[in-house]
């Protein structure tokens, strides 16, 4: 369980993240969207942007890209064993379909985005990438043609930050 499931499976998950808000999201976006969160730039940050940028793009892909490979070439190359029992071939093919479990929800839900959305094939896409920007209106800017509205809304008041978590009458022991 532990050799398949949480190798190969999850940095294919982390590298699509990683391809995902470096290339479709887009960086530039992603560091727009972590000034908008800290509010304001700390002085330092402006230094450092284009090392962070380098290694949304270039440098952890790359080396996730090292370490599937790496991952795939030691799967091939040994046999799973516990102590000194060596799993039969089809205890390590299980092993690998619990792998591609964990990754087949990115085609999965790739394929329902891209059927909610309307229009061309390209449309579909274009639509399906674009990020829903709905949070942004609680930083000042005016983004009111960007805003797509969720069917939910939460509304916090002074009873959520006062401890109305208790139980009336209840004391602390």
């Amino acid at each position: 369980m532990d050799a398949y499931s949480t190798s190969f499976g999850l940095i294919i998950i982390v590298l699509f993240m990683c391809l995902g808000v470096a290339f479709f999201y887009g960086v530039n976006q992603f560091c727009q969207d972590i000034v908008d969160m800290i509010c304001r730039c700390p002085p330092w940050c402006s230094k450092l942007v284009l090392y962070f940028k380098a290694c949304w793009v270039i440098i952890t892909p790359g080396l996730l890209l090292f370490t599937l490979f790496y991952i795939f070439l030691d799967l091939s190359s040994t046999t799973l064993h516990y102590g000194t029992y060596e799993y039969p071939r089809w205890g390590e093919a299980l092993g690998v379909c619990l792998g591609v479990v964990t990754c087949i929800q990115i085609p999965l839900w790739a394929v329902i985005a891209l059927c909610k959305e309307s229009g061309t094939l390209m449309d579909r896409f274009r639509k399906a990438i674009h990020p829903l920007n709905s949070w942004r209106t609680t930083s000042g800017r005016d983004l009111s043609h960007h805003v797509i509205d969720v069917p939910y809304t939460v509304n916090l008041t002074d009873h959520d930050f006062t401890g109305g978590w208790q139980q009336q009458g209840s004391s602390e022991a």
